[in-house]
């Protein structure tokens, strides 16, 4: 996948039919922004007339999506871009959800990491992993358990795609897209 800055990918979805478009949002991401997006998802999902499971994980997707873009989306705002994107669309084959931000570079790596390793691991081992850092789990200085990409990659079968792209010397542009079928 091709990933672009936070304005190129609101050009790339804006080719989609307005119908498939359930959520876009693009800037900082408030606490009480963050509580009306959700309410605004959670309406389009129940209007949707998907199955209720595909609703429920593509909503508990979009909550770690968004709490994610909260807490790590704001660190690093750019005046050219803004600091963060989310996208939720809905197609024939289910709902994907892609955020962007930009992060600094000694970040990329640990997180490309972990998301490689969730990549590698059988959905078994993911599945215990979550239950056991849900009881042995420290909290980071951001206020997190380590739990979000584990949650993700458990409730959308590893459907996820990644990648980093140069803004400068010291930062990077994230892009994540994840889809429930």
């Amino acid at each position: 996948m091709n990933v672009k800055k936070s304005g190129e990918i609101f050009e790339e979805f804006s080719r989609f039919n307005d119908d498939s478009v359930m959520l876009a949002f693009r800037g900082e991401v408030s606490g009480t922004l963050l509580d009306s997006l959700l309410e605004i998802a959670e309406k389009r999902l129940h209007h949707l007339g998907c199955e209720k499971p595909t609703r429920k994980k593509a909503f508990n997707i979009l909550v770690e999506c968004l709490q994610n873009l909260f807490v790590h989306g704001n660190e690093d705002i750019l005046e050219e871009e803004p600091s963060g994107v989310i996208i939720m669309m809905a197609s024939d084959d289910g709902i994907s959800i892609a955020t962007g931000n930009s992060i600094h570079k000694n970040a990329a790596e640990m997180l490309k990491s972990r998301l490689e390793r969730l990549e590698a691991l059988p959905k078994e081992l993911i599945r215990e992993e979550y239950k056991e850092q849900l009881v042995n789990g420290k909290f980071s200085n951001v206020g997190g358990a380590g739990l979000g990409f584990l949650d993700i990659a458990r409730k959308s079968g590893r459907q996820m795609e990644y990648q980093f792209s140069p803004i400068d010397d010291e930062r990077l542009f994230f892009t994540f897209n994840v889809k429930v079928s």
